[in-house]
């Protein structure tokens, strides 16, 4: 049986990439993604027994993948008796009910909290990700305790011993009013060090011009840098942003711009952008109108607006592109055309889910990859199926769709592309693809990832497998506080 060629760009909640200078160490991280556990622990295991605490806790986190936890706390364990506060994060980890359930371990917050008391007070290992990761989650349990003010305690002191600058110092600085200068240092420190939260509340002060003077470019970087890690809401800000500035300068390239995140706004995070905004004298909104940029801007004649019939062909014709983020899905390579009959692609593209959070781009990628397969692959159209928003039984569909090819022998090569959520199942020993109308609490309502690696390996055909996927289990929400996962 050929190989099944698998590129996977994954949210996972149960993983974080540790980097080691170590060269073996890397190696071993390596065969541990690419599913050779026997290798990776044969590798490690010598080591680990000579008393090494970093591949101590580099097998801890080599059985966790194998679904053995209580070996893995068992190595944990060896290591964090040698001070690595990363080895004491993951055990306070696997004993907190926020990870899920492990086989053979019982979660108990008590027990969470003592591993993670342990690597934050661990100043032997004072610069390790290990102690800022437990810090900020015995603040996450603390406040799910009740306990504000024990958790506040904890956040200054993330902050004062620099235990944690980047999520600790914008969770303080909720805790203050916005017109208060602590809660703009503190944003500003969180900003700086890369917290996307953090860089959006920085970048509204520049555009209040509060603490700051008033500067609409900076305003944009910060919300740009928010944008980039996946702010949702910064989107819509930078297009307000560039309307401002190309109010005042006339500079078509900002107005270029305030279209693009409009359009990304309403199209691809469908944010509602809102105008003649009324509050009470509170800060409540009383009523406010749905603002229509297109209808707007079209009524301007700008970017050749006048030649389209309307709005919406104008937005459909000029704005689109401007939005699209890349030259790679604006000038996909031609290359010759149908030259690869005997290779099927199924592109599922799920944005839309009737019980979960919608997908970003999911659908836009979907297509831009299908255009790929055609242009730059060679691929005849009829052997490339695009299909948006599918349920469940239009997914066994499809995917009989490819089975049929397989068994006929009419495929020789077999491409299969998933955008969209994933899911992973109780156990964590397999991961499902979800329909847009399935919900993640039940695996039945997905495809086994499993059984679709099964169906695209018969016949000796070789497969690509591409997923766009988040395999946390988690809903997507911005507003969320996360925990950190795995420290290998």
């Amino acid at each position: 049986m050929k190989k099944i060629y698998t590129v996977l760009f994954l949210c996972l909640s149960i993983f974080t990439s540790y980097a080691q200078n170590d060269e073996l160490y890397d190696q071993i991280i390596d065969m541990v993604e690419k599913g050779s556990i026997n290798e990776a622990i044969k590798q490690t295991l010598p080591i680990a027994k000579s008393g090494d605490r970093a591949f101590q806790n580099l097998l801890g986190y080599i059985y966790e993948e194998k679904g053995e936890f209580i070996t893995a706390v068992e190595w944990y364990k060896k290591s964090a008796a040698q001070k690595k506060a990363g080895a004491q994060f993951n055990i306070g980890r696997l004993y907190d009910k926020r990870y899920g359930k492990h086989s053979g371990i019982t979660a108990n917050d008590d027990t969470a909290k003592k591993w993670y008391w342990q690597a934050v007070n661990n100043t032997d290992d004072a610069k390790a990700n290990g102690r800022k990761y437990a810090l900020f989650n015995l603040f996450l349990i603390l406040r799910e305790e009740g306990k504000i003010e024990e958790g506040k305690k904890l956040l200054h002191r993330a902050v004062d011993e620099e235990i944690d600058l980047e999520k600790s110092p914008c969770a303080l600085a909720e805790y203050y009013d916005h017109k208060d200068i602590m809660a703009f240092r503190l944003y500003r420190i969180s900003a700086e060090n890369g917290y996307a939260r953090a860089q959006f509340a920085l970048a509204e002060y520049f555009e209040e011009g509060l603490f700051v003077d008033k500067d609409l470019k900076e305003a944009t970087k910060w919300y740009q840098r928010a944008a980039d890690q996946g702010n949702w809401s910064a989107q819509d800000r930078l297009g307000e942003c560039y309307e401002r500035l190309y109010r005042k300068t006339l500079d078509e390239r900002d107005l270029k711009n305030a279209l693009k995140y409009y359009y990304k706004a309403q199209h691809d995070r469908h944010i509602i952008h809102l105008t003649n905004i009324k509050n009470d004298e509170n800060g409540n909104l009383m009523s406010a109108e749905e603002d229509n940029y297109a209808e707007r801007f079209y009524k301007e004649g700008v970017l050749n607006a006048k030649i389209y019939k309307n709005a919406s062909e104008w937005e459909d014709n000029v704005i689109a592109k401007l939005a699209l983020d890349s030259d790679v899905d604006v000038d996909i390579p031609q290359g010759e055309r149908n030259t690869r009959k005997s290779t099927y692609v199924l592109v599922v593209a799920n944005e839309d889910y009737e019980y979960e959070e919608y997908v970003p781009y999911a659908s836009n990628d979907g297509s831009v990859f299908s255009q790929y397969c055609k242009m730059a692959l060679g691929i005849p159209e009829d052997n490339v199926h695009l299909i948006k928003n599918a349920g469940l039984n239009k997914m066994k569909w499809e995917l009989e769709w490819l089975k049929q090819n397989i068994d006929s022998k009419n495929a020789k090569e077999i491409i299969f592309y998933y955008s969209g959520h994933g899911m992973p199942s109780e156990d964590l020993q397999t991961t499902y693809l979800l329909p847009t109308d399935g919900f993640a609490k039940n695996a039945n309502s997905g495809l086994n990832l499993k059984d679709i690696y099964s169906t695209l390996s018969a016949n000796n055909i070789e497969s690509y497998v591409i997923l766009d996927a988040c395999f946390s289990g988690t809903k997507k929400k911005e507003i969320c506080w996360f925990h950190q996962g795995v420290l290998p």
